[in-house]
């Protein structure tokens, strides 16, 4: 169970722990929701099933951090994906599990081999190594951090994407016979893999990217951490959040219907206070809606005396009462 699984839980104590204190969400989210409908949409092409704009919007995830200076392609949670669907038994180890994986599901192993081989959701070793081979190559010459690419290359990076968006479902939640990677037969080759990306689905994420570098280059600069943990994650079973620039944590919602929400601002707080011992420095809090290109951000004590009107306590006494509060729930869990 993740931290937005309890945050979607009306009983958990983390979400009752965040309603005690920060009841004050209206008054906010009515006053950024007044902005939000001024902006235009970026809506996709056609009708959407919710699985498709989940994974465009898990799609534009990459496609905004790749605007910063990325970590190793075998660092992504698309890779451990991509790894449990290779057609070679893969050792699963405890603390190789994406954060938001489902736990369950790679419960169902042997000896530590994934069994993912016998339900035929698979793909070659060698289709697998061709495709994170081709976009190391893409992205050590192309070098897409800090600059506009042209329409050619951004297509071409937004096709890799979608497909790493598919591996990072498969990470979290296992393989699926939906899974646009493996279905229709399998892949013989990783050009295959690009295949299943829709063009619309494609100029769909190049659209987003433009209008973010357009309107935030100058954020380009910043000291970024992407898909950053917390020191708190695993006491909560997964919280990973999208990247932090210069102190800022930023989540990307993909949304047709930009409507600032009670939980998408306690989840924020959540991912704040895991972050026990102040390691990563987060000192503003923010939500970029990537289909409006509008950034939301807010400095984290304002927005905590805000939310609880001047009541709650001091942030790292927030920080030892979450901490506390989780540590019991692992116990009795």
């Amino acid at each position: 169970m993740s931290l937005t699984t309890l945050l979607s839980d009306r009983d958990s104590s983390a979400r009752r722990f965040l309603e005690r204190l920060f009841p004050h969400t209206r008054p906010l989210a009515s006053e950024q929701n007044k902005r939000l409908a001024s902006y235009e949409t970026i809506r996709p092409t056609g009708t959407l099933a919710p699985h498709t704009h989940a994974m465009l919007g898990r799609a534009i995830d990459y496609r905004l951090r790749f605007y910063f200076p990325s970590t190793s392609v075998e660092e992504l949670v698309a890779w451990r994906g991509a790894s449990r669907v290779m057609d070679s038994p893969h050792r699963l180890e405890d603390n190789d599990l994406p954060w938001e994986a489902d736990v369950e599901f790679f419960q169902e192993h042997e000896g530590g081999e994934v069994v993912a081989a016998r339900t035929g959701l698979t793909l070659p070793d060698g289709v697998v190594h061709d495709f994170f081979d081709s976009l190391k190559d893409f992205l050590s010459t192309q070098r897409p951090a800090g600059r506009r690419l042209c329409h050619g290359e951004e297509e071409l990076l937004a096709r890799y994407c979608v497909v790493l968006s598919c591996f990072e479902q498969i990470a979290r939640s296992g393989p699926h016979p939906n899974d646009l990677v493996c279905a229709d037969g399998p892949k013989t080759t990783a050009s295959e893999l690009f295949s299943i990306v829709k063009d619309e689905w494609a100029g769909d994420i190049c659209t987003m990217s433009w209008l973010f570098y357009d309107r935030y280059q100058s954020l380009l600069s910043s000291q970024a951490i992407l898909n950053p943990t917390f020191a708190g994650s695993a006491d909560v079973g997964g919280a990973d959040a999208d990247l932090i620039l210069d102190g800022c944590l930023v989540e990307i919602k993909a949304t047709v219907d930009p409507k600032l929400t009670k939980k998408w601002l306690y989840q924020l707080l959540g991912y704040s206070f895991l972050d026990y011992e102040d390691a990563l420095g987060i000192r503003e809090l923010g939500i970029y809606f990537a289909r409006q290109g509008v950034m939301l951000r807010w400095p984290l004590q304002e927005l905590i005396d805000r939310l609880s009107d001047g009541w709650a306590p001091p942030l790292r006494e927030l920080r030892e009462q979450f901490q506390e509060l989780v540590d019991k729930n692992a116990e009795e869990g």
